[in-house]
C-alpha cells in the first residue's frame, strides 16, 4: 500500500476523502497521490477559439492545484499533486495506472432517483471499471489518528475468488489496528455443499450448517494469515446486500469490505448488484476489492 490515489472533486466530503486518504498512507507508510480532473473544453471552431479554450484550461488546472494546496496543508503523509482532464473515471483509471495505485479514495455523494442516475454513476463507474481497490467515503467526517478505524466488516463467501477479499480485509485491519468481523451471508435455507439438509430437523441442521460455515472461514483465515489473530466470523440467513449493510450498521461499523467484478459495457449502465447497493445504502465507508472471473486482481 504505497500509492493511495485521492479523487478529489471538490464536493462537501473532499476534507473526509483527504483525511482518510492521509491516515490510510500513513498507516502504512506510503505517499498521496491527490488528482482532481477538470473537463475538456468545448470543441474549438477556430484556431484563435481553441487558444482561448487552451487557455481558460490552463487556468482552471491552475486554481484546482491552489485549491487542494490550500485543503491538504498539514497532510500526516508525503503527497503530490496531479491535476488531468477529461472524464473523471477514465483520466482517474489512466493516473492511476501510470502511478501503480495500491489504493484509490474517493466520496459517495449520497444521491438518489434521477440525480444518481445523471449524476451519481462516478463511483460506480470507477469500482466497476478499474482493477484497483476503491475506497468510498459516504460521510462529511474524515478519519484522525485518534478516532482511527475500530471495526471493519468484511463479506466472505466460499468461493475460492473470495479469498482476496479476506486477505485485503486482514491485512487492513492490522495496518489500521482494527477489529475485523467476517460475515457469511447464506441466501438458500440450506447449502447443500456443506451439509445434507436431509439429516435431521431443520433447526438442527441450519444450526450445523452455521457451524461448519464459521469453522471454514475459521481455517480459511489462519491459512491465510497466521498473524491474524482474534476474528469475528457470523453466518447469517438473507441476501448479501441486505445482511452486510444490517450487520454493519448494528455493529457501528467503519469499514464494510467487499468484492466486486469487473463487468461488460452493457452490465457497466446497469443496477442492482450487490456491491453497487452496498455503495449507495451502506451506513460506513465501503471498500471494494476487484477480482475477475474468479481471478483476484488485487495486490495483497
Amino acid at each position: 500500500m504505497k500509492t493511495v490515489v485521492c479523487a478529489i472533486d471538490f464536493s462537501r466530503y473532499t476534507d473526509a476523502v483527504l483525511q482518510a486518504g492521509a491516515h490510510i498512507a500513513n498507516a502504512f507508510g506510503g505517499k498521496l497521490i491527490l488528482f482532481h480532473s477538470v473537463p475538456f473544453p468545448a470543441e474549438p471552431i477556430s484556431e484563435i477559439d481553441g487558444g482561448i479554450r487552451s487557455r481558460m484550461g490552463n487556468r482552471r488546472a491552475t486554481e484546482a492545484r491552489a485549491r487542494i494546496e490550500e485543503r491538504i496543508r498539514g497532510a500526516l503523509a508525503p503527497y503530490e499533486i496531479v491535476i488531468g482532464s477529461g472524464d473523471p473515471v477514465e483520466a482517474l483509471a489512466v493516473i492511476s495506472e501510470e502511478r501503480d495505485a495500491d489504493l484509490i479514495v474517493a466520496a459517495s455523494h449520497r444521491l438518489s432517483g434521477i440525480q444518481r442516475l445523471l449524476l451519481g454513476t462516478i463511483v460506480e463507474r470507477t469500482a466497476r471499471s478499474i482493477p484497483t481497490p476503491l475506497w468510498v467515503e459516504r460521510s462529511q467526517k474524515g478519519r484522525s489518528p485518534e478516532t482511527g478505524f475500530r471495526r471493519i466488516v468484511t463479506g466472505c463467501s466460499l468461493d475460492p475468488s473470495g479469498e482476496a477479499v479476506v486477505r485485503f480485509a486482514l491485512r487492513m485491519a492490522r495496518k489500521l489496528r482494527a477489529e475485523l468481523h467476517l460475515v457469511h451471508a447464506a441466501e438458500s435455507p440450506f447449502n447443500e455443499e456443506v451439509i445434507d439438509p436431509m439429516n435431521g430437523p431443520y433447526t438442527q441442521v441450519q444450526d450445523e450448517l452455521q457451524r461448519r460455515i464459521r469453522r471454514r472461514i475459521k481455517e480459511a483465515v489462519e491459512e491465510l494469515d497466521r498473524r491474524a489473530g482474534d476474528v469475528h466470523t457470523d453466518v447469517l440467513p438473507g441476501v448479501p446486500g441486505e445482511v452486510l449493510t444490517a450487520y454493519a450498521a448494528r455493529n457501528q461499523a467503519d469499514l464494510l469490505v467487499v468484492g466486486v467484478r469487473r463487468a461488460g459495457v452493457v452490465k457497466k449502465t446497469l443496477i442492482g448488484s450487490t456491491t453497487e447497493s452496498l455503495l449507495r445504502r451502506s451506513p460506513c465507508a465501503v471498500l471494494t476489492v476487484p477480482f475477475i472471473a474468479g481471478n483476484p486482481q488485487a495486490r495483497v
